[in-house]
Formats: C-alpha cells, structure tokens, sequence
C-alpha cells in the first residue's frame, strides 16, 4: 500500500508539472501565436482577467462556455485603462452565453475586454450577454477598442451612461469587420454616443458591420453608430424598423426585409467578407456559425452603358440610374459621366458613397442634377455624395434647386471632401448642425471655381461655401446667406491647417449672421493664408466679429478687402476682429541665491500678419480692425489706392502678370477678381479684339494657377479652350 500511494504521489506531482508546462491555470498551450493558450472553461475564461501579465499573449476558445455562474461584478473584465490587452483572443467559432457585469457604480471600459490596443479579436459569438454600469465606454465586445475585431456578434442587453454600443463602446483608431449586433442598447441619464454596433467611433474603421438590437437614449444615437468624428463607415447598415433608429453618424438604414435581401448585400460588396444568407429569410449570418444560407455572391454588374474607364465611363442618363449609384460599392472608384439634366423630385435619394469613400471621378459634362431632397437629418456625412476620398473627383457640375437636412458633415454636393471639387454650383436649402456647407462640409482637398448660392444655417462651423477647411479653396464664391452660432463665414466657418492651406481670389456676398467667430469670408482662420479675397456683406455677431475675418489665428492676409457693415460687441473690426500669433519668449528670473531663464509660448495681437488689405471704415460702420488699412468708400473704388499696395490689376505691368484684380473705371465700383468676368479680359464691357489681344499676348502660358490670368479654363495653360471660351463669347455684352 505503502508503495502504491507512492506511485499516485508522482503521478499528481507530474499532473502538476504537465499543467504548468500546458499553461497553468488555462487548458493548455504555451500563450505563443503558434501555441495558444488554450480556454475550455468558464474558470479559465475567467482566470484570464486576473493575469494581467498575459494580456500580450494569445489565446483560442476550444467549445461553448457558459458564464452564468459568474453575477454582479464577478466576471474579471480584460484589459483596463492602464494596461490594455494587446494580444490575440480567437473564438475559433465558439461562443460564450449568458456573460454578466452589472453594477451601479460609475465604472469605465466594460465588456468581454475592456481596452484593446493592436490586438486582435475574432470568430467569437457573445449571446445573452447583460453588462449595465452607471458609467461610460460599455460595449459587449469591448469597451474601448484599439485594434482588430473580426466576424464577432454580440447578442443580449448593453446599457452604460457615454459611449454605449452592441460590439464596441468607443472605437479609437481600430478596425472592425464583418461583425454584427442584435442586442438591445440603452444609453442611461444624459447617455450621448448610443450605438447599434459602436458608441463613439474616432480614426477608426467599420467595413461590412451591421446592427438589428433597439437603441435608446439621448444625445447622438444611431443605428450602426452614434457618432463617428472622423472616422470610415464602409458598406455598413441598420435595420431602421427593430432598432427603432432613422439615423446613424454612417451606415445606411433599412427596412426588415430588405436586410434580409441578397442583392443588397451582393452590390454592397460583401462576397469576401466571411458571409452567408437566406435569401428573404433570415439577416446576413458569418459562415463559421453554420446557420444555413449561401455565401453571398460577387457584385451584379450595374445597368449602365459603359465600363466605367477613363474612355468609356458610365453613363447616367435617367434619374433612376442617378438613384442605382449609391446600392452599388464598386462604382465608387470608377468614372461616371452624366449625359443631360436630371429632374430626380419624388426619388428617395441616399448620398453616393454611403457605402465607402467616392475615389473614382463623377463629371457633370456640364448638366444639372434637379430637386433633389436629401433628408437624414440626425445622420452625418450628408449630401448629393457622402465622402469624396483623396483621389477623387467630382466636376462640372450643377446641383439645382437640392434640399439637405443632416446633423454633422453636411454640404449640397458632399458631406466631406479629401479629393477634388472643380467647376461645381449649388443651388437650394442646406441645414445642419457642425461642419455644414453650401458646397461640402468639411474639406480636406481641393476646391477649385466652385459656388453657391444656397441659404445655409447650423449651429457650429458653419460657411457658405464650406464648414471647415483644411485644404485649398481657389477661384470660388458664394452669394448668400449664412446663419449659425459659433465659427461661422460667408465662404468657411473655420480654416485650420499647417500654414500650407490657402484660400486665393475668393469672394463672398450676403449676410452672415452668428454669436462667436463670424467674418464676411471666414469666421476663424488658424494658420491659413489669405490672399486676394473680398468680402461685401453685412456681418452680425457677439465677439470676434470681422468684415473679412472674425478672429485670425497665426494665419497670413493679403491683399484683401471688406466692405459691409459689421456689428458686434467685443474684438470687432472693420476687416479682422481679432488677429494673434503665438511667440516663443524667454525671460530670467532672479532671486537672492539664484538666476534661471524660464520661455514659454506667448500670444501677442499681431495685426502684422495682415498685409496690404483695406476695409471701408464708412460702409463697415467700423473704425478699428485688428490688422488692414481703413479707407473711405471713394477711396475703395481708386485703383491707385491698390497699386500702391502692390496689387496685380489687369492692364497693368507694374505690379506682375498675373492678372489677378479688376477695375476699369475709378469711381464706378470695387475691385473684382478678374476671373469673374470670364473672357472680358479688359474690362466688363463685352468680348471684342481688346480680349483677343489680351489672350494672344498671354497664349501657351503655363504653370498657371487655375482660373486666373488669361487661363479662364482653369487646365493651368493658356491654349484652344481658352481661346474657345472667347469665341462663345464674342461680341456679347457683359
């Protein structure tokens, strides 16, 4: 006996030592990407919480785990603000129920995990799960998600206070693909960022995501996401009827059976996203789940004529297929030509590139888009088009008559731009509530002889032309009236950039009327540059109030002016209400024992960095500016007064070539940009042998700025476009 109970002694002792060698406390494996630690069991699953040395390491879910012994705040969340999980979690297609963390307490970053960063989550299915918490960054997958969750679902209740989703509470910078919701989601008190899949979304990418679960709350709610500022939302959608939403900051609703259809998914570009479907029966299902259906196939080709090449682009020629091009993802990187004017009144119209970024190139030939009404009025990225990405490109184009209503990122042709606008005009009614524009937005791109002359109103960065800019703007204009609270302009609400931003020969009319940061052309300006611009409308507002500019932060003016009425109360001025520049400054500090030197950044008024600009101090009603010349309105309208300050006028050689500015006649008017008066080169008096003189004497320039000089085309030469655009224009009286 005595031998015998040896024997079992060495064998514990070697159980032991296999269970550590086999991942101690886990089911096995060593935690490496080959050999992963190995989680069979609800205790294992749990254990994992309480090793935060491990959450670098990699882990795989070998069955179903039921976690329903685990109540209250039992359940040891992975990952916390201070030491995120950066490892990898597979749920190699297994699924862990009834999961519950329920407290009345404010506790931050709940979830399955609590704070993800370059980690990698996948194949995992969470059903019944119930996490509620009286405070914020509640998701079922995750908390606050910095990395890669891939083909998840969460099923069950999610509640919390800020930053409340299905999948993820707040997404910072992370990916997420191929996921979906059904859970109910409720955002408590004065819950904001409510979400079907996401809270809050920032840098941070969804592809192919949806979301069925109710979400209730306050603040911004929405369907797929509550808000997402900036980030990507690609081929996403909600089911509008359960979830009880008609909105989502990206993402496009549904209704019930269409999100049970296989075509809308199919040209939505999920064919290699892990998917399948019932057809008519059941909502999209990832395929490791085995829950029947097909895999969903390859796009159909859209009913065009055309390839969508450079050469043979498709063709829209009929308002329906103005309406095909937002179910269909992979057009947006193709070219598109639209063939007449287009009446689309009565059409439910979504923005293209609500399923991705527009890359491709959309050319207007020059025709008009008619009555269209866009409303989502509690959605963001919204207009004629949602996004225009980096390499693309929308131009010659007309949008007449068109009527927007969204939240954030609101413009008549593009919610936000990163590409190219050229050649551009909208027309209509524009109301949002941040970042909204005549035109777009936000931009980030190139606007190039673009207006509009639509009424715009919202509540922050709100402009004419554009909400904000972080871009170029050339050769543009707008022609009415603009209305918010705070960063509000007759051409942008506000310019932020890195000093290489500019905005050139750009001019603005109507009244603008705001609170906080208006201007007649830019609300607030942060290291932009300004040049040859006007503005000629009445300005209203509290502080920060200026007939050009309301408040001018390290950015440059010149030669520019402003000549309508200006009022406000504090930091108001006739051209700038307030211009500052940070500078670098030391001092030495000495006391009995001892000296040192202590620098820091100081603001100083600057109003240096205005240069060679005027307002009228008679029409402006205003006697100060922070920066700029004051001159009386007779003087405004004396071209000597402008050649002396360097200014380029047409006929003129003194002061360079390019042409820039306009006056024929002292006394008659202000000075214009001389690309408003299109081949009237010499004065607006009708296009005759003195234009044609004038382009001779400029033909084959190049390297030309565009739409200025002779270069009416805007193709950065002047050649037999130009030369066409005057004989169009021959002999006809401007």
């Amino acid at each position: 006996m005595r031998r015998l109970g040896q024997i079992w002694m060495v064998v514990a002792v070697l159980v032991g030592q296999s269970s550590t060698l086999l991942g101690g406390t886990y089911g096995g494996g060593s935690g490496t990407e080959e050999d992963p630690y190995q989680i069979w069991t609800a205790e294992q699953m749990n254990t994992i919480g309480l090793t935060p040395n491990d959450w670098w390491r990699h882990f795989m879910l070998m069955d179903d785990i039921d976690m329903s012994s685990y109540s209250n705040t039992q359940y040891n969340i992975i990952g916390t603000s201070s030491k995120p999980f950066t490892g990898t979690f597979d749920g190699n297609g297994h699924i862990i129920s009834n999961l519950t963390y329920t407290t009345n307490n404010y506790i931050q970053y709940v979830g399955l995990f609590g704070r993800t960063i370059s980690s990698s989550i996948q194949n995992l299915g969470l059903e019944n799960v119930l996490f509620s918490t009286a405070g914020s960054t509640v998701g079922g997958v995750v908390g606050l998600n910095g990395g890669v969750i891939n083909a998840c679902y969460v099923t069950g209740s999610i509640s919390g206070s800020v930053g409340v989703g299905g999948l993820v509470g707040d997404d910072y910078g992370g990916t997420i693909r191929a996921c979906y919701a059904t859970c109910v989601v409720m955002g408590t008190g004065q819950a904001i960022y409510i979400g079907g899949l996401v809270g809050f979304s920032e840098k941070s990418s969804l592809t192919a995501c949806y979301a069925t679960g109710s979400v209730n709350g306050a603040g911004s709610i929405g369907g797929v996401v509550g808000h997402s500022d900036p980030g990507t939302v690609n081929a996403c959608f909600w089911d509008m009827q359960t979830s009880g939403c008609t909105s989502s900051s990206g993402g496009k609703g549904l209704t019930t059976e269409q999100m049970k259809t296989l075509t809308i998914f199919q040209n939505a570009g999920w064919s290699d996203k892990a998917w399948v479907l019932n057809d008519g029966v059941d909502y999209p299902r990832l395929s490791w789940e085995n829950a029947g259906g097909i895999p969903i196939p390859l796009p159909q080709p859209i009913p065009l004529p055309g390839n969508g090449t450079t050469e043979e682009p498709y063709l829209v020629s009929t308002p329906q297929d103005f309406a095909l091009l937002s179910w269909y993802e992979y057009v947006l990187d193709k070219h598109i030509l639209l063939t007449t004017d287009l009446d689309v009144s009565g059409l439910m119209l979504y923005p293209i590139g609500d399923l991705g970024a527009v890359t491709g190139v959309f050319d207007g030939h020059g025709h008009a888009i008619n009555n269209a009404v866009i409303d989502q009025p509690n959605s963001d990225c919204i207009g004629l088009f949602g996004h225009i990405g980096s390499s693309g490109e929308i131009r010659n184009l007309s949008v007449v008559n068109i009527t927007v209503d969204g939240s954030g990122y609101v413009g008549g042709l593009a919610g936000s731009n990163a590409g190219t606008l050229a050649a551009c005009h909208v027309s209509g009614t524009i109301n949002g509530v941040v970042h909204v524009g005549g035109l777009v937005g936000s931009n980030d791109g190139f606007l190039t002889a673009c207006c509009s002359t639509t009424p715009v109103s919202g509540s922050g960065f709100v402009g004419g032309l554009v909400g904000s800019n972080a871009g170029t703007i050339t050769a543009c204009h707008v022609n009415s009236t603009v209305a918010g609270y705070s960063y509000v302009g007759g051409l942008a609400g506000h310019l932020i950039g890195g000093g290489t931003c500019t905005i050139k020969s750009c001019y603005a009319t109507g009244s603008v009327t705001g609170s906080f940061y208006v201007g007649g052309l830019v609300g607030e300006s942060f290291k932009h540059i300004i040049t040859s611009c006007y503005a000629t409308g009445s300005i209203t507002g509290s502080s920060y109030v200026g007939g050009l500019v309301g408040a001018n932060f390290e950015s440059t003016i010149r030669n520019s002016y402003a000549s309508g009425y200006v009022m406000g109360s504090t930091d108001v001025g006739g051209l700038v209400g307030r211009s500052e520049l940070e500078e670098w400054h030391c001092e030495w500090i000495c006391d009995e024992w001892d000296c040192w030197e202590e620098c820091g950044y100081v603001v100083i008024v600057a109003p240096q960095l205005v240069e060679d600009s005027f307002w009228d101090v008679e029409m402006s009603g205003q006697n100060t500016s922070s920066g700029g010349l004051d001159e009386s309105t007779a003087g405004m309208k004396t071209r000597t007064i402008f050649l002396d300050a360097g200014w380029d006028f047409t006929n003129e050689s003194a002061n360079g070539i390019a042409d820039i500015w306009h006056l024929c006649e002292d006394g008659s008017d202000y000075p214009h940009l001389a690309w408003e008066f299109g081949p009237d080169y010499s004065c607006p008096d009708g296009v005759s042998v003195e234009d044609l003189l004038y382009l001779s004497t400029h033909w084959l320039e190049s390297d030309l700025d565009p739409y200025t000089s002779a270069d009416r085309t805007g193709d950065g030469v002047v050649n037999m476009k130009d030369w066409g655009l005057l004989s169009q224009q021959w002999l006809n009286n401007q």
